[in-house]
């Protein structure tokens, strides 16, 4: 049987024409909703939160030139679709719920400087393509079923903040896995939370300025 799609259009009221912040529920009961044309109307946003079932960032967004912080959340069992140039001049992107993979379009974000992806009821994602990024500053890739650190992490010399808690199997990767952060001298904080490691790799805890947090389960404490 074939699926029936539905097609969603979302007309902008002329008082949000100078908004900078918006939160879109977007809940099509099947299909992809095109997020496209209606944002060409809100020339001041800085901030959007989406928070959908199947959704696809199209090339408009790109329009969106003051637009700095983008957040998306899928509520269904889909992957978000994101067009390759929609996110060119953002500086931060959250994806909770919605990739398995560095898409094109994220790769291809150059003045992007944070990245958060929190995974917890999705399947593992492929961190490959990091290092086409070398402008971050900030890393999640929290709940993302990592089993050792992507080796990408190497080339991103800026990155200030880094957070991959809630990957269980980094407990089991060998000490070799974490060097490619032993070069990351900028490196100020790092979130290993439920990680189950047992202790600092040498190459984490020769890192100069870095504070860890570091829990081994549940109930333990943090360092």
């Amino acid at each position: 049987m074939t699926a029936q799609v539905q097609v969603y259009t979302v007309d902008v009221p002329a008082y949000c024409s100078h908004a900078d912040i918006m939160e879109r529920y977007l809940r099509p009961e099947c299909g992809s909703l095109p997020v496209s044309e209606w944002l060409t109307a809100l020339p001041n946003l800085k901030d959007l939160r989406l928070i959908a079932v199947g959704c696809t960032i199209t090339k408009a967004c790109s329009q969106l030139t003051n637009l700095a912080l983008l957040t998306y959340e899928d509520w269904g069992p889909f992957c978000v679709v994101i067009e390759e140039g929609a996110l060119v001049g953002l500086k931060s992107l959250i994806l909770q719920d919605s990739v398995t993979a560095l898409a094109p379009a994220i790769v291809a974000a150059s003045q992007l400087k944070n990245l958060c992806i929190f995974n917890p009821a999705s399947p593992a994602v492929d961190a490959r393509g990091l290092e086409c990024l070398p402008g971050l500053t900030g890393l999640t890739l929290e709940s993302c079923e990592l089993r050792a650190p992507p080796e990408g992490l190497s080339c991103l010399m800026a990155l200030k903040v880094l957070d991959v808690s809630g990957n269980y199997e980094l407990g089991s990767a060998v000490m070799a896995a974490w060097e490619p952060l032993r070069g990351l001298s900028r490196l100020t904080a790092l979130n290993l939370a439920y990680c189950n490691l047992e202790q600092l790799p040498p190459a984490v805890a020769e890192l100069p300025s870095l504070r860890v947090r570091l829990r081994k389960s549940q109930g333990g404490s943090g360092v």
